[in-house]
This record gives C-alpha cells, structure tokens and sequence, in this order.
C-alpha cells in the first residue's frame, strides 16, 4: 500500500501555477492576482493618471509663464530699440548738417579760389599788355 502510494505521488507532477501547494496554494495565488487587478493595479493607473494630469498643468503653467516672460522681454527690446532708433536719427541729422555746411564752406572757398584764378589771370593779362 505505501508503495502505491509512492507511486501516485511519482506520477503527479507538481502544480507550477501554485507551487506545489495545491488548492490553498492556487486559492491564495488567486487572491494575489484578483487583488493585482481589481485594486493595485486601477489604483496605481489612477495615480499615474492624475500624475500627468498634474504635470501637465505645470507644464502649462510654465509655459504660459515663459510666453509672458518673452512678451515682456519683447515689449521692453522694442522699446530700447525705439530709444535708440531716435538717438542714431538725431545723429545722423547732425552728420548730415555738418556734411551739408562743410559743403557749403568748400563751395565758398571754390568760389574765392575761381575769382582768385580770375584776378591772377587779369593781372597776367595785364602784364603781358603793358610789357608789350
């Protein structure tokens, strides 16, 4: 009798869903499992879930704060920009001014060269008439 028994037991394998513990083994494994699916794992997606939810309004956020942040950042260039667009047309009003006066000089003084060029030649004119 013990030696069938022996043999039974040779003959059935060992259960690898429960480890070899039988039913209990199998009950308790599928507690495990049952409770991995019906309340960790749901709890932990919603978890994850408002997680990103999260993260997603701070990234919002962020970046609304970094749009706003270049806005401003724009105005004030635009700004400066504008400050230093009339300092260079003050600028180059007084450059142009003095190129037109220094114009205005140099055709005065071409004038005086042009009427000395003309008195020195009445006065070759002249020396040549009275040495003749």
């Amino acid at each position: 009798m013990l030696f069938l028994w022996y043999a039974l037991q040779a003959q059935t394998g060992v259960d690898p869903l429960s480890g070899g513990a039988g039913w209990v083994g199998a009950g308790l494994l599928g507690c495990i499992l049952a409770w991995l699916l019906l309340k960790h794992w749901p709890a932990s997606d919603a978890a994850r879930e408002q997680f990103w939810k999260d993260h997603n309004k701070h990234v919002e956020t962020l970046t609304q704060k970094f749009v706003d942040g270049m806005g401003e950042a724009r105005r004030e260039f635009l700004a400066e920009l504008q400050k230093q667009r009339e300092a260079d047309k003050i600028e180059l009003d007084k450059q142009r001014d003095f190129r037109h006066q220094q114009g205005n000089q140099m055709q005065a003084v071409m004038g005086k060269i042009l009427e000395a060029i003309e008195e020195l030649k009445d006065e070759i004119h002249l020396m040549r008439n009275h040495e003749s």
